[in-house]
């Protein structure tokens, strides 16, 4: 990265800063602390998904739920905020 970590906002949504973990691992600013405490955060927010989504199961709630690898919180990038824009305004024209 050409600019200055975040470190603080890295820690609360390492997405919000970094493309994928591979890029924290690369970065030349990060000591090797740092960089296991956002991998930490990393991984800790997909288990948080894991335990949401089997308990929605568990619970026979039924769900919608849409991953994009590879994106951070923008959402841009080829089709991508034209894919997330649609299912939105399905989910609004369905439920509403």
């Amino acid at each position: 990265m050409s600019m200055s970590v975040d470190l603080k906002q890295a820690l609360l949504d390492p997405e919000s800063i970094f493309a994928g973990p591979e890029e924290v691992c690369d970065n030349a600013e990060l000591t090797t602390a740092q960089k296991i405490e956002i991998l930490r955060r990393w991984e800790y927010d997909a288990h948080e998904l894991e335990v949401a989504e089997e308990a929605l199961v568990q619970a026979n709630k039924q769900f919608d739920m849409q991953f994009y690898p590879n994106k951070n919180h923008g959402i841009y990038g080829g089709n991508t905020s034209f894919h997330l824009y649609t299912r939105m305004t399905e989910f609004v024209l369905e439920n509403l």
